[in-house]
């Protein structure tokens, strides 16, 4: 998805993804070719990660294209697919005509300003969401706040006995270090520096500042709390957050170990640094992503 065509230099990967993926479906294509296994693993994963089987009301926040949505509405009495884009809205309303799913309700809004009343979800699912949302809002405001208040309003929404699903890469991921680029930036080591620094760069390289936060393990535990959620718990995941082929909770040393041995989705390369990092006890530190789910 970052070598999508006809996408200017600054403008996020996601957009474009929408926009094609919304020409391919009126050209007839069939639903199947552009979606893949995001919303199965994660409606899959649920099921043994949270003690129920169905849920009330969900929230699939900054749906996209709409996989979560689809995989959860035969899960879910309601799914409200939210997103601030109407290219992708257009693309889940044709995926639901075309499926014949009446419980899946899109709705146009910006994640850190709900129009919902307070405790009305009984399942949140954010994926790929919080690094994105301070794209565009006034720079004056600084990011973290604007992150903070979108789980602010995740937890608002959130039943007493919901649960929050957030999906993450770690800002300190260790494919950073080796020169992955950062697909939100579109820059290399940008989410290790400081964040003055990492704006400064963003500025003089891409003409625009720094807003995709990411977070490490401490950081981004201590910004969900301070949102109010209670308890918290972190996954090892397996490629990738929102291709969670493989789960593990971040604390069971052996099990993620296991985990590695297991992935056949990594190069060589890949499985033998994972295998330092865990031999080292530092997943927590470097792992590439993260599944976390908070409760009030």
């Amino acid at each position: 998805m970052k070598n999508i065509k006809n996408r200017s230099d600054n403008e996020p990967f996601y957009r474009s993804v929408y926009r094609t993926t919304l020409a391919r479906l009126e050209a007839g294509e069939c639903v199947e070719n552009i979606y893949d296994d995001r919303g199965i693993d994660i409606s899959k994963n649920l099921g043994m990660l949270v003690n129920q089987r169905t849920f009330g009301k969900t929230l699939d926040l900054g749906c996209g294209l709409g996989q979560v949505a689809v995989s959860l509405s035969a899960k879910s009495e309601e799914v409200i697919a939210a997103d601030i884009s109407t290219d992708a809205l257009k693309v889940v309303y044709e995926v639901i005509k075309r499926k014949n799913i009446d419980n899946i309700h899109p709705v146009l809004l910006d994640a850190t300003c709900l129009p919902f009343r307070d405790n009305v979800f009984d399942l949140i699912i954010c994926s790929g969401v919080l690094e994105w949302v301070a794209t565009g809002k006034d720079p004056n405001l600084p990011t973290e706040k604007i992150q903070l208040n979108m789980l602010k309003e995740a937890w608002r929404v959130l039943t007493q006995k919901g649960a929050f699903w957030l999906g993450i890469e770690n800002r300190y991921a260790y494919v950073y270090f080796l020169g992955c680029i950062d697909h939100h930036s579109g820059l290399r080591f940008i989410t290790l520096l400081p964040r003055f620094i990492a704006n400064m760069c963003s500025k003089l390289l891409k003409k625009q500042p720094y807003r995709n936060y990411l977070y490490a393990y401490w950081e981004l535990k201590k910004l969900l709390r301070n949102a109010g959620f209670a308890i918290i718990s972190f996954y090892a995941v397996l490629p990738y957050y929102s291709n969670s082929k493989l789960i593990i909770p971040l604390s069971n040393f052996n099990e993620v170990k296991k985990m590695i041995i297991l992935s056949r989705n990594h190069s060589s390369l890949s499985t033998s640094i994972l295998r330092v990092i865990l031999s080292l006890r530092l997943a927590k530190r470097f792992f590439p992503s993260f599944i976390v789910l908070g409760v009030k």
